[in-house]
């Protein structure tokens, strides 16, 4: 029997802070004069957020319904490929007809290919890159791998998922360190693959051990202290210093954990409109670029000085708030109609929910 599993209000605000720490990133990233893009490279975190959680509600949704590993393969790509392709094929006419407004994307028919159906490859406008059209979606290439191997790891039941998945996707991580091949090969053995293998674990212990998440003064403390880790030591896996999953991962997992024992505090307090902006939270993701790039373009043609720190902080302030409301629009009026379409064969009403 399908059960239907309760939206955490936690996971959903995380979403939306992952969502804005990626966009803080790339808006300090758009000046030619970079003063504070060090000081907000924690942003990177915002991806290693996405994977925990990614691992975490594949195990909660697993468990809490009844599904064939077919039915969840199809459910993941009716999800996340529709409005992914929409955006790619955007990219595509874009570089068609703009070239000059993309850095490190051009057209390739075999390149937009590769990217459609979401397979690593080298991005043919940048040198040393495995990276499709789309450059911020290949993120979604290691997320279809996941998929795929939960799918398959589901052959041999949902208390089993857990085991199977996390033991291949740990000697795919392990095979990387020990046998060099390709730019492909070791994007998909890298050491951010663990991530997922975290958010499923935090999963299997909020489902099976719900005591141990409740509020409590010590867990504050140790929250505070974990959200300085994840600032203050995430960039060092950045510079390769240390693995990404040990600076950035094992925070992300804790801070979701921490996040899950707060969830009857966050339900009372969080806003609908944040609520909205972790809905959103994928179409903003991909939609940003496009967002940040026509902004930098048009202070450049405006002649607007943005080199002061002071500039820069503001533009930063303007671009997030730019692409959160690009996101949220992006949501209503592209990802969820088209979702629901293809759901259930009519258009849907843009805010019909």
């Amino acid at each position: 029997m399908t059960k239907k599993h309760k939206v955490l209000n936690s996971i959903q605000v995380l979403r939306a802070i992952a969502a804005i720490l990626v966009v803080i990133l790339h808006s300090a990233e758009q000046f030619e004069v970079k003063k504070i893009s060090e000081f907000v490279s924690f942003g990177n975190g915002g991806v290693d957020l996405f994977f925990v959680i990614s691992g975490f509600v594949m195990i909660y949704i697993s468990f809490k319904k009844t599904m064939t590993p077919w039915q969840f393969f199809k459910n993941r790509i009716v999800r996340i490929a529709p409005i992914y392709w929409i955006f790619t094929l955007f990219t595509a006419v874009l570089t068609l007809i703009i070239p000059s407004a993309f850095r490190g994307t051009t057209f390739d028919l075999q390149h937009l290919l590769y990217s459609l159906f979401f397979v690593a490859h080298p991005n043919p406008a940048t040198v040393g890159s495995v990276s499709p059209m789309l450059r911020v979606g290949w993120t979604l290439n290691y997320e279809m791998l996941f998929y795929a191997i939960f799918a398959m790891a589901l052959f041999f039941g949902k208390t089993r998922v857990i085991y199977l998945s996390g033991a291949c996707i740990i000697a795919l991580v392990l095979s990387g360190m020990f046998i060099s091949s390709s730019a492909v090969w070791a994007f998909y053995t890298a050491n951010i693959m663990l991530e997922f293998l975290f958010g499923m674990v935090v999963g299997w212990v909020f489902i099976n051990f719900q005591h141990l998440f409740v509020e409590g003064k010590k867990k504050t403390f140790v929250f505070l202290i974990t959200l300085f880790s994840f600032v203050a030591f995430g960039s060092l896996g950045m510079q390769g210093e240390l693995p990404r999953s040990l600076t950035f991962g094992v925070p992300a997992a804790f801070i979701v954990y921490y996040s899950l024992s707060y969830e009857s505090l966050v339900s009372r307090f969080t806003s609908s409109w944040l609520l909205l902006l972790g809905n959103a939270s994928y179409a903003m993701y991909l939609s940003h670029p496009f967002i940040l790039s026509f902004i930098r373009v048009l202070a450049s043609r405006a002649h607007i000085d943005t080199s002061s720190t002071i500039a820069q902080v503001v533009f930063i302030v303007f671009m997030t708030f730019a692409a959160a409301l690009g996101g949220v629009l992006g949501h209503l009026l592209i990802e969820k109609p088209v979702g629901a379409f293809i759901k259930n064969g009519r258009k849907a009403i843009p805010f019909a929910e």
